[in-house]
């Protein structure tokens, strides 16, 4: 939609005029989804999350019953972000149950279980993450949860 076409290009404002009205017409998860990463964009994490929610709940809307694997991440990260962790790992587990090989979500849980004091399963889940993907931050993560330092969130 044209929506879409203006996020692509990096025009938050059009993307967002359109975005709304697709997803008041089509209320579909994925214009859920896009609506909510533009408001995340534009620095708008509680509307971000309000969207990301709403793509959340409405993905048994989707044709066909698909999942999506990006309104879990979205939705956790913003939980993260958020202070709730214990909602993000609720978050995760759901997607993981879709998509059990996915790094990305693998990842956030080990985030979310180490702000919960949760050491063991946040090492596992990170080495998971490693697994899956050897090559990405995940390695910086496990290092982190294995030493006992803070948590950046910032990246």
């Amino acid at each position: 939609n044209l929506g879409s076409a203006y996020l692509q290009k990096g025009d938050k404002e059009n993307a967002l005029i359109h975005l709304k009205k697709s997803a008041t017409l089509y209320p579909y998860p994925i214009n859920l989804y896009n609506l909510g990463l533009v408001y995340e964009l534009m620095g708008n994490g509680q509307e971000a999350k309000g969207f990301y929610y709403k793509a959340f709940n409405a993905k048994n809307l989707a044709q066909n019953n698909q999942h999506i694997s990006a309104i879990y991440l979205r939705l956790a990260w913003m939980l993260i972000l958020s202070d709730e962790p214990e909602t993000a790992k609720d978050v995760l587990k759901e997607g993981l149950r879709y998509y059990p090989n996915d790094a990305a979500l693998l990842y956030e849980l080990a985030m979310s279980e180490y702000l919960l004091c949760n050491k063991g399963e946040a090492l596992i889940a990170a080495e998971r993450a490693q697994e899956l993907l050897p090559n990405g931050q995940h390695y910086q993560l496990y290092k982190t949860i294995l030493d006992n330092r803070p948590l950046n969130l910032t990246n």
